[in-house]
């Protein structure tokens, strides 16, 4: 009891800290009812929303259409070179196949002892 009373005392907190955080910051609805959104806003805010996003996807349509020969060009050489490029594992493999089989070329070629 003695040893318990000595190392280890009552008020002690053996450097843990206690640190107050402050709460999270969020946004509180704004209705004066306190209800949340009516019905009438939120149809007119879903369909302004709706609008936008059909208006955006509408313009990338309309670049996709005019676009020019060199641009066209340009995409496509593009895609070409990205195919090459994730094909790069399967030219490793065959690299390394080809490694191997010359290996067992050299070691057939090699006297034997």
């Amino acid at each position: 009891m003695n040893i318990i009373a000595t190392l280890h005392p009552a008020g002690k907190d053996y450097g843990n800290m206690k640190i107050n955080e402050v709460p999270t910051p969020f946004e509180r609805p704004s209705s004066a009812d306190g209800k949340g959104v009516d019905a009438e806003t939120l149809a007119k805010r879903l369909e302004e929303a709706n609008v936008s996003w059909s208006s955006i996807s509408e313009e990338e349509e309309e670049e996709e259409e005019e676009e020019s020969e060199e641009e066209k060009k340009k995409r496509e050489s593009f895609q070409k070179k990205r195919k090459e490029h994730y094909n790069e594992f399967i030219e490793a493999k065959k690299k390394l196949a080809e490694l191997e089989d010359a290996d067992d070329e050299n070691s057939d070629n090699e006297p034997t002892k």
